[in-house]
């Protein structure tokens, strides 16, 4: 007898560009098993939606008093931002309407300078008639971080950016905190780096990131971490860190003292508005600021440590 196709809860969200990953993070914290965003640009240009309006779509197996554990969340996320939240639509879906649609919302896209993104199911094609020779296998998954999002674009850019400028930087040790996918940590790999640490407090992003790892043919190291985890000391030459703001301030004293002397730190999921606090923080530390780059209200920081 077939058995009954699952049901699965969706929560429907409108985001900006500010409170974008904010509310990407509180989904997958309380447990979504994948994220749709949905900008509403069609490949022309034209806008579906108005300005700076984004779609975020949450998907959740069915839990006990689920709508009012995400809702907290999102309040505590926002909270901890400074930034106020909208409702969240919720319903009801049968599994195979969702596969369906989840692979609608994925296609081949490039990150500056010329690192393509590319999903599962277009690969072969990709391969066929490539449009770069940089380029990552990458899908949605339980796990933050498809290239999609502003601040990892920066840092994606950042990595080619660093790495391209040091000739040594292929017998680098590098270290990604917070790696979520591991489309970072695959991206220095894949870039050449000897020896490449990703790190997450979350045990099902670790799962992803190995995976995503493997169909990408790179050997990263992956460790499952606390938050209060300190990291060796002076032992890194590039350290990755996209989080949030508050976030890398608590960590501030970690991150700096896990770097090599004239080694690297890229720091992002930075709001705008933020971005002076963590510079300062960084700075009070002993880092040198080289400068900070920007994508709609997001923004990525370098520091140098000598």
């Amino acid at each position: 007898m077939r058995s009954l196709p699952k049901i699965w809860i969706l929560a429907e969200y409108w985001a900006t560009s500010t409170t974008l990953e904010v509310a990407q993070n509180a989904f997958l914290e309380s447990g979504a098993i994948g994220i749709e965003c949905d900008d509403g640009l069609g490949p022309e240009g034209q806008k579906k939606y108005p300005d700076d309006q984004i779609k975020i779509l949450a998907y959740f197996e069915p839990a006990p008093d689920l709508e009012n554990i995400v809702e907290q969340q999102l309040k505590n996320f926002f909270g901890n931002c400074g930034l106020s939240y909208a409702p969240i639509k919720w319903s009801q879906f049968l599994e195979e309407d969702w596969q369906a649609n989840f692979v609608k919302s994925c296609t081949t896209f490039m990150v500056k300078p010329n690192i393509f993104i590319v999903p599962s199911f277009e690969i072969d094609e990709f391969k066929k008639n490539p449009r770069g020779s940089l380029y990552i296998e990458m899908d949605p998954e339980n796990a933050f971080g498809t290239g999609k999002h502003q601040t990892t674009q920066l840092c994606l850019k950042n990595i080619y950016e660093i790495m391209s400028a040091d000739p040594k930087s292929k017998g680098w040790d590098a270290l990604d905190i917070g790696t979520g996918s591991g489309i970072l940590a695959i991206l220095m790999k894949k870039l050449g780096i000897k020896h490449v640490l990703g790190t997450e407090t979350d045990n099902d992003a670790l799962i992803t990131a190995s995976q995503n790892a493997k169909k990408n043919n790179v050997d990263i190291d992956w460790l499952h971490v606390d938050e209060e985890y300190i990291y060796p000391k002076d032992h890194y030459d590039l350290v990755v860190a996209n989080i949030l703001a508050p976030v890398l301030i608590h960590m501030a004293d970690n991150i700096f003292a896990s770097c090599k002397k004239h080694g690297s730190i890229i720091l992002s999921g930075i709001l705008l508005e933020l971005a002076q606090g963590v510079i300062k923080v960084y700075q009070g530390l002993g880092a040198r600021f080289i400068r900070q780059d920007q994508k709609d209200d997001w923004c990525s920081l370098i520091f140098g440590v000598d």
